[in-house]
């Protein structure tokens, strides 16, 4: 008896040293939830999930798909906390249920069902089963001002991870190593990654402005320190900007805009440095909104349309830029400030005048990085016009750093121009 009991820990011990290791970050957006991860710091890739969440009564079960059949993982995402619980939708699943994607609601307070069902989808994708995995870092980032929320979610998090829950029909149940679960307000992968790389920071006035579909964001570093006086997070997004032209144009929908607002698109050879210079600044169809919309004039409809449109910009303008002189440093007292997000380029200009006096200005900065590791790499190489013309490279920065961060993961491949 005790041969086998030595026998069965000898075969207890291998098994867990043959767990892969998995470190998984993800971005809470009002626009998409964002997905990066690292399997046993060599395969790194991302997932994007649409943000729509729909709750649903347990009988709702026997409807919903048990598998991902013949489409992705993150569109058939569902889970329940126990078998006779209520089921929890995300992402396109959500959609077909009319789920939404609660641009009024506190990010943390659904942030348990996303997060759980991001886990699912990465292990499933790498076709792992959770008894092969071990979760070694989840992190995730918040709006700052959600950050009082973070032991509850935590808490919650690691509760539900350690007693397992259902993922669709199975029960998912992973190891989750001590201390793997990391909270941060967004921007901080940017700033903890640049504070490693840039000595001088400790000792200049750095600030980061993110701004995205529901909120804008200012981070200033003094020092290498935070500077309360000056950081500040603030309901003034996309979400604005659409709800200005819902004001002037009849019938507008909350996708008129992101159906026909793209990156430019660079079939020639890829010179990813000089895409991002040229090219970082969205363009928007207007004549294809016009045909989407069914206007018995198209070239009257599009003029009309980009007039709001511009009308409605000069009063988010305003809006932002009044923001921007209650929280941030003065210009010239900025040393280094760096524009993330992507409804910030919508601003370009009217940024860049009111910033003239700042020693310097970068956009898109972490981008390059950014694309060499995620955008083109062996496994992604297909993606990589999508990618761009996505502007992933500028929507995922944030949290490919603070995976960066936690793991302390440097890419292997250097971009060239082969």
């Amino acid at each position: 008896m005790a041969t086998i009991a030595k026998t069965e820990n000898i075969s207890s011990k291998a098994q867990r040293a043959l767990k892969k290791l998995v470190s998984i970050c993800v971005d809470l957006g009002t626009s998409a939830i964002k997905v990066v991860y690292l399997i046993d710091d060599v395969l790194i890739d991302y997932v994007e999930i649409t943000p729509e969440y729909k709750k649903l009564p347990a009988h709702s079960a026997q409807h919903l798909p048990i598998d991902r059949a013949y489409g992705l993982s993150e569109d058939t995402a569902w889970i329940r906390y126990d078998l006779d619980g209520e089921c929890h939708l995300v992402g396109n699943l959500a959609i077909e249920y009319k789920g939404f994607a609660a641009k009024k609601t506190l990010k943390w307070e659904m942030a348990a069902p996303k997060i759980l069902s991001a886990i699912a989808i990465v292990l499933e994708r790498e076709n792992l089963a959770p008894s092969q995995a071990k979760l070694s870092v989840l992190g995730v980032l918040l709006p700052p001002e959600e950050m009082p929320a973070t032991d509850e979610l935590r808490a919650n998090l690691l509760k539900l991870l350690k007693v397992g829950f259902y993922w669709r029909d199975r029960k998912f149940k992973i190891t989750v190593a001590k201390g793997a679960i990391c909270i941060a307000a967004e921007t901080n992968g940017l700033i903890l990654d640049d504070l490693e790389k840039y000595p001088q920071m400790s000792q200049q006035v750095w600030v980061y402005s993110m701004s995205g579909e529901k909120h804008s964001t200012l981070t200033t570093s003094v020092r290498g320190s935070l500077s309360r006086i000056h950081s500040d997070s603030k309901d003034l997004g996309f979400f604005n900007l659409d709800r200005m032209m819902s004001e002037k144009i009849p019938g507008w929908k909350a996708t008129d805009l992101q159906a026909v607002l793209s990156m430019p698109k660079d079939n020639r050879k890829l010179d990813v440095e000089r895409y991002i210079e040229l090219n970082d600044s969205p363009t928007i169809d207007w004549h294809k909104l016009a045909r989407l919309r069914q206007a018995k004039n198209i070239e009257i409809e599009a003029q009309r349309l980009e007039s709001a449109y511009q009308e409605s910009l000069e009063q988010y303008w305003f809006d932002y830029r009044d923001w921007l002189v209650e929280t941030a440093p003065s210009p010239e007292e900025i040393d280094t400030i760096i524009f993330a997000g992507g409804t910030n380029q919508l601003l370009k200009p009217q940024i860049n005048d009111y910033f003239a006096d700042c020693t310097q200005k970068f956009w898109g900065v972490h981008a390059l990085e950014v694309i060499q590791i995620l955008g083109i790499n062996e496994r992604t190489s297909s993606r990589s016009s999508l990618f761009l013309s996505k502007n992933y490279h500028v929507r995922y920065a944030d949290v490919t750093k603070y995976l960066m961060v936690l793991t302390g993961y440097q890419p292997r491949e250097v971009l060239d121009d082969e």
